[in-house]
């Protein structure tokens, strides 16, 4: 009856034009799909603070770096000072999927090495300005090395569709992001001991359906929660992005180490990230012109967060807007909210200079 039933899956995964994820048996072990989340570098556990960290257990490879525990560093030196990179997926160094394996802090280690300066990526997907806050704090200051600069890079994680309902997740933790909140609200959990195989790929990727339960993810319920009360309050996106970016830059002074943020550019914002290029069948025209099309609830948010952001940045002398640059000219984009290779050398430049104003030309 199993085997009747495990083929009658497949059959209904091919039918619907889905991944065959084998018959009988299938490997988990993936090297070469660095879109997988069973990928070496996307693997992911549970953090008790910071919502979760990498789980790469050595099997990942940075091009022209290393992956450690938890942040990619390339080729270090012992006696280089060193920059630090907190920020999300666009600023991390372990998805080598986006754009080739040419990530930001690998374009920047580059560019600042003659300066005998390495560069390291505490950068996470999904992290947003309370994660890259807590990681500074339990996990950067830890760090035995001379650190010159920490570079906040983020923005696009902070949106206003990352609070939840005002009713419960602004009321009980004002300054957590939405993931976080689900972390902690639902107990969920990341499960790190994924297995290296299974079998009945097919039966069971139709109970997960079923289940309405992501493969990774397990639940318990256990965990209640109190009601809301007058003692919380609500803060809305915009104001916990620019109190956690504050904090960041005290912590950071009572380390002794520079600290800058930087509003991070992304397609859709109001100006030249909302201007279609010439050639309609470039990537970027095709990812905007979807974006505008189906996803304009999504505009709406990013550019009510991105108005108020850059009149926040303006004012704080550590913040430096770069909102603007590397827009969808063709080639930029490997999707709506991630960079291209061409489209982070972009960047890193404009950041590069910052750098040499902050600490090299010094």
């Amino acid at each position: 009856m199993l085997l009747a039933i495990e083929t009658l899956c497949l059959i209904g995964r091919i039918i619907l034009g889905k991944n065959v994820n084998g018959w009988m048996y299938r490997s988990l072990v993936i090297t070469e799909d660095y879109s997988s989340i069973y990928h070496p570098c996307n693997r992911m556990k549970t953090h008790p603070i910071l919502s979760h960290i990498t789980d790469n257990k050595n099997n990942c490879k940075i091009l022209d770096g290393k992956a450690y525990e938890n942040f990619t560093a390339y080729n270090l030196k012992k006696n280089n000072s060193k920059i630090l990179i907190l920020g999300g997926s666009t600023a991390s160094g372990f998805y080598q999927n986006f754009s080739s394996g040419h990530t930001l802090p690998m374009i920047l280690d580059k560019k600042t090495k003659n300066n005998k300066l390495d560069v390291i990526s505490y950068a996470h997907g999904s992290y947003a300005s309370l994660n890259e806050l807590q990681t500074l704090i339990t996990e950067v200051r830890r760090l035995d090395t001379n650190i010159k600069l920490i570079i906040s890079y983020n923005g696009i994680n902070d949106l206003s569709d990352r609070d939840g309902s005002p009713d419960e997740k602004n009321y009980y933790y004002p300054f957590m992001s939405k993931k976080l909140f689900k972390m902690f609200y639902n107990q969920t959990w990341i499960d790190s001991r994924i297995k290296e195989f299974e079998f009945f790929p097919n039966l069971q990727s139709l109970i997960r359906f079923l289940q309405k339960k992501n493969a990774m993810i397990k639940k318990d319920k256990r965990i209640n929660f109190p009601n809301k009360n007058d003692f919380y309050k609500e803060v809305d996106a915009i104001e916990r992005w620019s109190s956690n970016i504050k904090i960041m830059k005290a912590v950071s002074n009572a380390l002794g180490i520079e600290c800058i943020t930087i509003l991070q550019p992304v397609m859709g914002i109001k100006g030249v990230q909302s201007k279609l290029p010439r050639g309609k069948k470039s990537v970027d025209y095709k990812l905007l012109a979807d974006l505008n099309k189906n996803r304009s609830d999504y505009i709406e948010i990013l550019n009510s967060f991105y108005d108020e952001a850059k009149i926040i940045c303006k004012e704080l002398s550590f913040c430096y807007d770069l909102s603007n640059i590397a827009p969808p000219n063709g080639q930029n984009y490997t999707d709506q909210r991630h960079h291209s290779k061409k489209g982070n050398y972009i960047i890193a430049e404009e950041i590069y200079q910052i750098i040499k104003e902050k600490i090299i030309n010094k």
